[in-house]
């Protein structure tokens, strides 16, 4: 009796279409990261940025990725005025929206909720000159 080999056999827990947790989805897409970091494609300050912001958003949003919404991204970017520049605004919500793109590209879930917010587009950040 021949038995076949799978090249690769995931140990993600599997969620019913929408259920996945979205703290789940991101200690998935930080584990991604992570790996990505000992291989030198990425660097160690951006996976610490991007983790901090990650475990933010998820603890703040402790629901399913079904139930995400665009409103979200408002209500997290006013519950923390000290990102005041255009900027970091624009990192954080991209933390988010990548990390749920990835999960849309891995099969995790079926569809991105997020998009980076209409009120920072076509918005510059501020050059910060040195002081005198």
């Amino acid at each position: 009796m021949t038995i076949p080999l799978r090249a690769f056999a995931p140990d993600q827990p599997s969620f019913p279409d929408g259920t996945m947790p979205v703290a789940e989805l991101v200690q998935t897409y930080l584990d991604d990261m992570a790996a990505r970091v000992a291989s030198g494609y990425h660097s160690k300050k951006s996976h610490d940025d991007t983790r901090r912001n990650l475990l933010r958003f998820a603890a703040r949003f402790d629901k399913n990725t079904s139930a995400c919404r665009q409103n979200d991204f408002t209500v997290w970017l006013n519950e923390n005025p000290q990102w005041e520049s255009v900027g970091m605004k624009k990192r954080v919500t991209g933390d988010v929206v990548t990390c749920f793109v990835w999960g849309v590209e891995e099969g995790l879930v079926d569809r991105c909720p997020y998009q980076r917010p209409r009120s920072l587009r076509g918005q510059r950040n501020k050059v910060r000159r040195p002081a005198d």
